[in-house]
């Protein structure tokens, strides 16, 4: 749609435009198996795609992959950790290989970021909580496009009245939610982004080192996992809560100095954690929360282990598998991780696991055979 549809249009504000593309697309997602690939599965099959990787097994998997993806019944997502992963590599060559074979499978489709999936889930959880019966499930309201994979962004200060610069919004959103990855990778050139997660990883290890001696449970772990991951819950559902009163009332909600604030969030912070505790049917729908504090808690408890950068990227690479797609291909350490006996995030989500190609072929297979039978 261009500006003029738009300026056609103005009552239809940037948010609802954004929302009503990723109902959409989550809706025309309902019949394919969401199948989500580690960048180690995405280079293979790059390499395979340009002739570089030859393994029997290795074109198989793709030959597979693209038969269920033009079939209809699968696509590839990627997300915002594969994005800054490929983003890693400064060869643009190698990057818009991969872009292409990214194209091919995902359908141009990425989970939304780690942030506004956690935010999504908070929000929807709270709606729940306040009786609100008519809300989208999350599977309509987790994926959006390649160019968006890090997450929204939108032209501001454009220098054009309100509902002329709202118009440019809407269409250059349009513009983008239409873009390959591989004209986003043309487009970026050899820009690198910066590990955003390396600084977290020393203060990781540093704490993991000095507690170990009080751990004596996985359970333990986890709870301590989770007192920290409520902390960021409850700060959302604040948010969510404040939006709400504005809209009923037309006021405005408690200031985060106030006592009023400080005890509502303490609230929010010990119903979240005792629903996650207690409750699998809400360690479902706040899944993002308990698949980051189940991980991170699966390596606190394994003591003589330390984080690294590509731990962190696994976890974020996990919390979007397991969180949405039916299917995971990842390492064979976090594969092991996942389906310990007293993680079993695998069991708890429904999504096949796998770590290796003829592994990652049998679960194609029963995908496959998922969609001959409905």
């Amino acid at each position: 749609m261009d500006i003029a549809a738009h300026r056609a249009n103005p009552e239809i504000s940037l948010e609802r435009h954004v929302k009503s593309r990723v109902v959409e697309l989550g809706r025309g997602l309902e019949s394919r198996s969401a199948i989500y690939l580690d960048t180690k599965f995405w280079i293979m099959l790059r390499d395979c795609a340009a002739g570089r990787n030859a393994e029997p097994a290795v074109r198989e998997l793709l030959r597979r992959l693209r038969e269920l993806v033009q079939a209809g019944n699968a696509f590839c997502p990627i997300s915002d950790s594969t994005f800054s992963e490929f983003l890693k590599n400064r060869d643009l060559t190698a990057r818009l290989e991969i872009a292409r074979v990214v194209d091919e499978l995902s359908l141009g489709v990425s989970l939304i970021d780690h942030q506004m999936r956690l935010g999504t889930e908070i929000s929807h959880f709270v709606h729940s909580a306040e009786g609100h019966g008519d809300l989208h499930p999350l599977r309509h309201l987790a994926w959006s496009k390649v160019a968006y994979a890090l997450g929204f962004a939108h032209p501001s200060q454009t220098g054009f009245d309100a509902e002329t610069e709202l118009a440019i919004q809407k269409a250059f959103f349009d513009r983008m939610w239409n873009m390959r990855l591989e004209e986003v990778m043309q487009t970026l050139g050899a820009h690198s982004s910066p590990d955003g997660l390396e600084f977290n990883v020393s203060g990781l290890n540093d704490g993991v080192k000095q507690n170990a001696d009080q751990l004596r449970s996985f359970a333990q772990a986890y709870e301590a996992e989770l007192r920290g991951s409520v902390e960021l819950g409850a700060n959302m559902a604040m948010d969510v809560t404040g939006d709400l009163f504005r809209k009923r009332t037309g006021g405005t909600p408690p200031d985060k100095k106030t006592e009023q604030w400080q005890k509502q969030w303490k609230q929010w912070a010990e119903l979240l954690f005792v629903a996650l505790r207690k409750r699998p049917q809400i360690k479902q729908q706040l899944r993002t929360l308990h698949i980051n504090a189940a991980l991170h808690a699966a390596f606190r408890w394994d003591k003589a282990r330390r984080f690294t950068s590509n731990d962190l990227y696994d976890f974020e690479h996990a919390s979007a598998a397991l969180a949405y797609c039916r299917a995971f291909f990842t390492e064979n350490g976090l594969h092991a991780t996942i389906s310990a006996r007293h993680v079993a995030l695998d069991e708890l989500f429904q999504c096949a696991v796998a770590s290796d190609i003829r592994g990652a072929i049998a679960v194609l297979d029963t995908v496959e055979a998922e969609h001959s039978r409905s």
